[in-house]
């Protein structure tokens, strides 16, 4: 009990103040609702024990609404949670205290080690959770800090083990995973062991060629991970997440022959091909070599025969051929077969 007080009194909640929504919200036939005056309402249990007290006001609509001190209690009388309202939403400091079998399973596993009862501790603002979510354990150690702005994970996520080690440090923006998701390793170092951009994990995938004679390596962005539950203070349950949409080539692309030739490096960003382009023949002398802009053919293009010897040259602007082009036999006589050249810098996606 002195271990609530004291957190209690680092809220600057008075202690006959104001508890969290959602432990004991009213329920009909379990609880009677007493209102003692016109700005207090007391919500008691069969044994007429108060669980609730909360402060409430008429809006200018003429609804009842929170507004002020709230407090609850469990059935022996402990204090379990407390915070203020301002016009029906959670404002300013809250605390809640967690016994051990209120914990869901998943985060039982990730509090193993910590002693109950367990302070959840956050502020909010217009009902949204701002700034730090902090959980303690009775010794006061804490097991989870989470950043937020608005509701959404916004800064680093942080979770300990008993020791006080820094067992997982994570970073978001606006609710997306943005930059590295480090753990601890075998070695007891906190190790990079994921990278993410916009929610997206960064990842290289490498696979045989659609004909199977080659081989392809691809930089990529996965599916964005997106809030599927989302983080509860009350409750003491993280956030959940679940991959939404499809990967995007991002980065890097090259493609090998059989015989391990490199046949063709391009670049995407977000999906599109973006930036130079290089094709090799067999032999290893350059085919071809250009830009892409947003996915089309943009600047100087140039065309090789086997022989090393120019084949075409070309200017292009927003994918369409800016000047007619100049083209040259393996022998180095000039000649006008150098359309067939032009697909190449045609195509919106670079052949696999």
């Amino acid at each position: 009990m002195l271990f609530r007080l004291l957190l209690a009194a680092t809220l600057a909640i008075p202690l006959g103040a104001a508890s969290p929504v959602g432990a004991y919200s009213p329920r009909e036939g379990g609880h009677r609702i007493a209102r003692d005056d016109n700005s207090v309402v007391n919500e008691r249990d069969e044994r007429g024990v108060i669980r609730i007290s909360r402060e409430v006001r008429l809006n200018e609509r003429g609804d009842f609404e929170n507004h002020g001190n709230w407090r609850a209690w469990d059935a022996e009388g402990q204090l379990i949670g407390q915070g203020r309202y301002a016009a029906g939403e959670r404002t300013g400091g809250w605390c809640r205290w967690a016994g051990q079998d209120e914990l869901s399973p998943t985060m039982a596993a990730r509090l193993v080690g910590f002693e109950a009862p367990f302070l959840s501790q956050a502020t909010f603002r217009d009902g949204r959770l701002q700034g730090a979510w902090s959980v303690f354990d009775a010794a006061g150690r804490t097991a989870i800090e989470i950043s937020f702005r608005d509701g959404q994970r916004h800064g680093e996520a942080h979770f300990f083990d008993s020791a006080g080690l820094l067992k997982e440090r994570s970073r978001y923006a606006a609710g997306l995973l943005s930059g590295p998701v480090e753990a601890l390793d075998a070695d007891g170092a906190l190790t990079e062991v994921a990278q993410y951009v916009e929610g997206r994990e960064v990842g290289v995938r490498e696979e045989p060629t659609d004909d199977g004679a080659g081989r392809v390596r691809q930089e990529l962005l996965g599916p964005v991970l997106r809030e599927a539950t989302p983080d509860d203070f009350w409750l003491l349950e993280v956030a959940s997440y679940a991959a939404r949409g499809k990967e995007l080539r991002h980065g890097l692309r090259q493609v090998w022959s059989r015989s391990g030739q490199l046949r063709l490096t391009t670049h995407y960003e977000w999906g599109v091909a973006t930036g130079p382009a290089q094709w090799w023949h067999e032999n290893g002398q350059l085919a071809a070599a250009g830009a892409y802009f947003q996915g089309v053919a943009d600047g100087s293009w140039r065309w090789w025969h086997r022989n090393g010897a120019l084949a075409a040259r070309g200017q292009y602007a927003e994918g369409r051929l800016a000047t007619p082009l100049a083209a040259w036999d393996a022998a180095g006589h000039r000649s006008e077969a150098a359309q067939s050249l032009a697909t190449l810098a045609d195509r919106r996606e670079s052949p696999r």
